[in-house]
């Protein structure tokens, strides 16, 4: 389930306690641009006051389509919260964010776990059929 804490009916509010670890929130940053500030306490760079989140760009086909930031709790450091958004203009001010516990190297969702031959086997055979756009679509 996607919820959306911050809206209750046009309404904006902030988390009152931390989130849980398979939390999914989608946030609109033209709304609300402080949307990382949840309670959570989250690993610091070496100035003590920054949040130390590393970035990537996911590519499909070649071309940067997403950006995903994540960032490691302070106290906990299996537990993660990961932010996703898109690269297309129009689509930039849409945040997917994901809080989850991670065991090792592989992230634990829903009690699914990835072992390493079938990762191996979906990256070399895989390739994306979807143009970008088509990631936040519904379906008829």
């Amino acid at each position: 389930m996607i919820r959306d804490p911050f809206s209750m009916n046009g309404l904006y509010v902030s988390f009152n306690v931390s989130v849980a670890g398979g939390s999914l929130f989608l946030f609109d940053r033209k709304v609300l641009r402080y949307f990382r500030k949840d309670g959570h306490y989250w690993r610091k760079k070496r100035d003590g006051k920054t949040v130390k989140d590393a970035h990537k760009k996911l590519k499909v086909g070649g071309v940067d389509v997403l950006h995903c930031y994540y960032a490691h709790g302070e106290e906990n450091e299996n537990f993660q919260r990961r932010s996703y958004w898109m690269l297309e203009q129009d689509l930039m001010h849409i945040v997917f964010v994901h809080y989850l516990e991670v065991k090792g190297n592989r992230a634990n969702v829903s009690g699914v776990r990835e072992n390493e031959e079938s990762a191996r086997s979906f990256q070399k055979d895989s390739r994306p059929s979807y143009q970008p756009r088509q990631l936040l679509r519904r379906s008829p």
